[in-house]
């Protein structure tokens, strides 16, 4: 099997329908963020309302927001969609959110298998990103 194309630059149409499904991604992630902060503010403690969890979701839409945009305009085509450095954050953080989804659930349930699939993808893409920063510094 080739593995160099999963690492190729996408047709026009791909990037277009990855934008819109991206934006709609992150318009989720930045709505429920605000209004998780708004509650927050007007006093909630509850679990969508968590500071942490509001920044993940302001931050996740903003950049989830810039990306799809430069996927559906075609806006700095030359240059990676994603910089080296995010990259290599976002994967260690896909990983380690893994490893941290997987104890949480050990210690709350009985079984790892109800959280064995999400974990695991979560961790695959984690792994991809890393070796794709690996392959952009290294130059292979």
């Amino acid at each position: 099997m080739r593995w160099d194309r999963y690492f190729e630059p996408a047709d026009r149409i791909d990037q277009v329908v990855f934008g819109l499904v991206l934006l709609a991604a992150a318009g989720f992630l930045g709505y429920f963020g605000i209004k998780g902060a708004i509650a927050y503010i007007h006093g909630s403690r509850a679990a969508p309302s968590d500071p942490l969890a509001c920044g993940i979701g302001i931050l996740g839409g903003l950049g989830g927001g810039y990306l799809s945009l430069r996927l559906l305009t075609g806006w700095r085509a030359e240059r990676a969609l994603i910089p080296n450095t995010f990259l290599l954050c976002a994967g260690l953080g896909a990983v380690a959110g893994s490893v941290w989804f997987l104890s949480l659930t050990a210690a709350l349930h009985d079984s790892l298998w109800s959280a064995l699939g999400p974990a695991m993808a979560t961790g695959a893409a984690g792994v991809a990103g890393v070796v794709l920063w690996w392959r952009r510094t290294r130059g292979q």
